[in-house]
C-alpha cells in the first residue's frame, strides 16, 4: 500500500473526465479518470486484493442498512 501525506496546498483539477470502475484480471478494483478529448491525461486507481475486500466489505454493509 502506498501511503501519500496530505499538504495544506493542494492543485486542483477541473477538466471533462468521466469515471469507470471495474475490477482487472487479477480481481483488483481500479477506478479510471479520462478525458475522451485528451487519452494521455487519463489516470489510474488500481487497489491491491486487501483494498477492494475492505472496500467491498464496507459496501456490502452499507447496502444491509
Amino acid at each position: 500500500m502506498e501511503i501519500i501525506k496530505r499538504k495544506i496546498k493542494f492543485e486542483k483539477e477541473e477538466e471533462n473526465r468521466k469515471i469507470q470502475v471495474s475490477f482487472n484480471s487479477d480481481g483488483h478494483l481500479t477506478i479510471r479518470f479520462y478525458n475522451p478529448e485528451d487519452p494521455s491525461k487519463d489516470k489510474l486507481i488500481i487497489f491491491t486484493a486487501r483494498e477492494t475486500n475492505e472496500i467491498l466489505s464496507f459496501i456490502r454493509w452499507r447496502l444491509k442498512g
